[in-house]
């Protein structure tokens, strides 16, 4: 990039031979849009595709976790999904959980002081009906690229490893930062 007049940036013009290559920090914010972006296609596909099996005011999160619940059929812990899906904020799946206990799909069964949740016989049901609907609109596309499925182990890989990255890279900016005042949080509600 280089500065106009005024001091702002101004993206040089793509092949052009005088433009200096984009600095690591460039390289990785190009990459971290293309993620998002990758990551709320991702969010729409799974809400229009339970949507399409007739379990229609769920969000993303909630599919989400009604499915890891489906894939383990002795249920799971509030904690466990949490730990399962990398999910700090257990006030999110707590919510989650009463939406999908209010519509039926998830029910909580008490041992001890633990809730343990697993999906009722309508959550298997939407589960299935998701899964067929899947397999004929999205597996069949990806299939047709069949080096796309080669490829999907070695990007499934290095994205576990980049999430590793991002972990550590905060707990190392929270360290390094600890010894400094705390301002205190953002308020977001008026």
């Amino acid at each position: 990039m280089r500065r106009t007049d005024k001091n702002r940036p101004v993206k040089e013009a793509a092949g052009d031979p005088k433009a200096a290559p984009p600095s690591d920090a460039q390289r990785l914010s190009t990459f971290e849009y293309d993620l998002i972006t990758v990551m709320f296609g991702f969010f729409r596909w799974i809400e229009t595709c339970m949507n399409a099996s007739d379990v229609i005011g769920l969000n993303s999160l909630d599919i989400l976790i009604m499915h890891a619940l489906n894939r383990r059929p002795k249920g799971q812990r509030l904690s466990e999904i949490g730990v399962v899906m990398n999910i700090d904020d257990t006030h999110l799946i707590a919510y989650s959980l009463k939406k999908l206990m209010n519509a039926k799909l998830v029910e909580a069964t008490r041992t001890g002081r633990e809730r343990i949740f697993v999906t009722t016989a309508e959550g298997d049901a939407a589960c299935a009906t998701y899964h067929r609907i899947r397999e004929k609109f999205l597996v069949r596309e990806v299939a047709k690229r069949e080096n796309d499925f080669n490829q999907f182990e070695k990007v499934a890989a290095k994205l576990s490893d980049l999430a590793s990255m991002y972990d550590r890279a905060g707990r190392a900016a929270l360290l390094a930062t600890a010894s400094r005042p705390k301002i205190p949080p953002v308020r977001t509600k008026a």
